[in-house]
């Protein structure tokens, strides 16, 4: 079993996971998956596919590279041989479990007739892929950090909205509930941060917690850009494609929502403007009205001849 090198904790998770939480609350594309638009959840399963499948080929890549000198020089050789011996296993069963995740994704789609395939990834989930083969194991296993926050807030998300689950055998999302399940001692969260921290040049607590926080949030950061370049690359076209008008109904609507409409242009507008991107006609609803969000979704579609709020 793993052994943590750094017992105490200098990170502030609650804050980590909080800004992971708020980005998945406020994607368009997560709102669209809630709702059980098929469309979305189609978008969400094939266009994050290539890195879920790529993810444990980069924990391979760097487990055959960890550099274990610079462990020896700050811990001592005694040490780091009984540390490495459950670092080792640790990552192994992180890469193993990284693997039945993939399996239990690809399942997930081919229960919902989905095929997945291996073309190209979309530009935003190839920077987060390219971002898995840094040389440096402190960004590295931040890296491994922040997409761990991010996958369990995604499952808290999407396992906790029943028009998602739905489209699955006994409304079962097991991939999500994979990522929500405990483990026995360390967690995938905790030894990241660990190794990132043993890693790490500096042995000032501040500017370790410092570095290993923006190291976490940048990764955040990549997979909610690339949440909005998959929902642009799939969803736009259906949006595009859909006849959006002002709906003022149901009455009970927060007079502060406004749908867009397509102007007879072309455009779509939003308030009297025009906006660049039909991705930013759905506005993150968590923080219009954060009342609605669970039971009454943003829903669109190429099957609605509007977009409401249910």
């Amino acid at each position: 079993m793993y052994t943590l090198l750094f017992p105490q904790l200098i990170t502030d998770r609650n804050v980590l996971r909080a800004a992971a939480r708020e980005m998945i609350e406020s994607s368009p594309l997560m709102h669209a998956c809630a709702a059980g638009e098929f469309d979305a959840v189609h978008a969400l399963l094939v266009g994050c596919w290539p890195f879920v499948a790529g993810f444990e080929k980069a924990i391979d890549r760097q487990v055959l590279r960890m550099p274990v000198k610079r462990l020896v020089n700050r811990f001592g050789r005694q040490r780091v041989r009984a540390f490495l011996r459950g670092a080792s296993a640790a990552v192994r069963e992180m890469k193993e479990e990284e693997g039945s995740h993939a399996e239990l994704w690809r399942q997930a789609a081919e229960q919902s007739g989905i095929v997945l395939n291996d073309s190209e990834p979309i530009d935003g989930v190839r920077r987060l892929l390219d971002s898995a083969w840094t040389e440096d194991p402190v960004q590295f296993f931040c890296w491994l950090a922040g997409t761990e926050y991010i996958a369990e807030e995604l499952a808290r998300f999407l396992c906790n909205s029943p028009r998602f689950v739905a489209l699955f055998p006994k409304n079962r999302w097991l991939w999500g509930e994979a990522h929500l399940a405990e483990h026995d001692g360390p967690s995938h969260l905790e030894i990241d941060e660990d190794l990132a921290r043993a890693y790490h040049s500096s042995t000032d607590e501040v500017a370790v917690a410092r570095d290993l926080s923006d190291a976490i949030l940048s990764c955040q950061k990549l997979f909610s850009a690339a949440g909005y370049d998959v929902f642009d690359s799939f969803m736009e076209p259906i949006i595009a494609s859909a006849d959006l008008q002002l709906v003022t109904e149901p009455a009970w609507a927060p007079a502060n929502i406004i749908v867009p409409h397509r102007s007879a242009s072309g455009s779509i507008v939003m308030n009297d403007e025009e906006i660049d991107s039909p991705a930013m006609a759905l506005p993150p609803a968590a923080k219009i009205a954060p009342d609605l969000v669970t039971d009454r979704p943003w829903r669109f579609g190429p099957q609605h001849a509007q977009a409401r709020w249910l």
